[in-house]
């Protein structure tokens, strides 16, 4: 399983999204990496296909 974590440095929910996936991994007793990635110019948002701080995706698809 492959978690990432798009976000605008400085976002305030960025930290409480991590603090929730690793909740959620622990509830399931689930184990994976969480990587995050930095969104930092509007050149990068684009070729993310960044919605939004803080984006999760599972396995390459945003979670919501």
């Amino acid at each position: 399983m492959r978690i990432e974590i798009l976000y605008v440095p400085g976002c305030p929910n960025y930290l409480p999204a991590v603090e929730q996936v690793e909740r959620v991994l622990s509830s399931e007793s689930l184990q994976a990496e969480i990587r995050s990635i930095a969104v930092r110019t509007d050149a990068e948002a684009s070729e993310l296909m960044f919605p939004g701080s803080p984006t999760i995706r599972v396995n390459g698809e945003d979670v919501e």
